[in-house]
């Protein structure tokens, strides 16, 4: 790897000079900086952002804590986030808890010893006081995604249960009365579920609520469920919930939807190529407006008393496709 020194003497200019130019300063005239530059990207010169962090108390890094590893609609918003993020002038550093709160705790010590600017956290599902602890010590910019788990931490959350309010409407206006809907224990998926029957005058039968761990295996769950209970519809709560579904259907030997009407929470691409009516987010938003609440709060980092944390939704919509019939 090229030195700084090397860079000097392929652009005919002084160390210092040359340094000032990796360092961003404005302190150099455009023609001695664009020859600096050409001499940096023809010798792969990469400044050192750890030293560079030290000096300026800057790192232009974002670090990312995923919480499921193979939620393929996480894979999806993050490539976005990262994206954008690299557009602005910023890294990224991404860890993953695997929804377990010490693998969380050790992300965030990871992440905070690296001197990112920032971190986007989807937090576990359960209240960890020493995570907060960690990140209060080191005054570090978080935002939570899709999870508000702690209140004084800034949130940007997607409307699930308007979501599934959405989808039980659907299919009881094609007179389905026995759905199933599969929510995960973390959520408000099942408040959505019960307005879309109240605001019928329906009763809801509180047994076609099933709650699962996100990181558990529902697919023999979802069988004994549906030989139990015999739903001619099921919400699932999440796209890995849905491959659960479409699974167990198939072991049963049910058609969709001739046999049995789906929606899936999450338009992930294996939705759309089995034509599966989704509960669809708006990734470009979602990443975008993660993008830009971060980097508002790297900007004002440091500058006196912390503004009241913002929590923010962003709703999403129904998209229709064939996988409902009507009764």
């Amino acid at each position: 790897m090229a030195t700084i020194k090397e860079v000097a003497q392929a652009a005919g200019v002084s160390v210092m000079t040359a340094s000032r130019v990796a360092r961003g300063m404005d302190c150099v005239k455009d023609s001695t900086k664009q020859a600096v530059l050409a001499a940096m990207q023809e010798l792969g010169y990469e400044p050192d952002r750890l030293a560079r962090a030290l000096r300026s108390n800057c790192s232009h890094t974002i670090g990312i804590v995923v919480a499921d590893a193979g939620n393929s609609f996480y894979t999806q918003v993050n490539a976005l986030i990262e994206q954008k993020l690299r557009a602005k002038g910023f890294s990224v550093l991404m860890s993953f808890s695997n929804e377990d709160s010490e693998s969380e705790r050790s992300s965030l010590a990871m992440l905070a010893s690296a001197r990112v600017d920032g971190i986007v956290l989807t937090p576990v599902r359960q209240t960890d006081t020493r995570s907060i602890d960690l990140i209060s010590a080191r005054k570090l910019p978080v935002l939570q995604l899709y999870r508000n788990v702690y209140n004084a931490l800034d949130s940007l959350v997607i409307d699930d249960s308007y979501g599934v309010q959405l989808a039980t409407r659907r299919l009881l206006d094609e007179e389905h009365r026995r759905i199933l809907l599969l929510d995960v224990n973390w959520a408000g998926r099942a408040e959505g579920y019960r307005k879309a029957f109240t605001e019928r005058g329906l009763t809801v039968d509180e047994r076609y609520i099933l709650a699962f761990d996100t990181s558990s295996f529902a697919e023999d769950d979802i069988i004994k469920a549906i030989e139990r209970l015999h739903p001619t519809a099921i919400v699932a709560g999440t796209n890995i919930l849905g491959h659960a579904t479409v699974t167990a259907c198939r072991k049963l030997m049910l058609d969709i939807p001739k046999d049995m009407s789906i929606i899936v929470q999450d338009d992930v691409q294996w939705v759309t190529l089995m034509d599966i009516t989704a509960i669809s987010q708006p990734i470009n938003r979602i990443a975008q407006e993660t993008v830009n609440l971060m980097l508002s709060k790297v900007s004002t980092a440091g500058e006196g008393a912390a503004a009241e944390p913002v929590h923010r939704f962003i709703r999403p919509s129904l998209v229709e496709r064939s996988s409902v019939a009507s009764i």
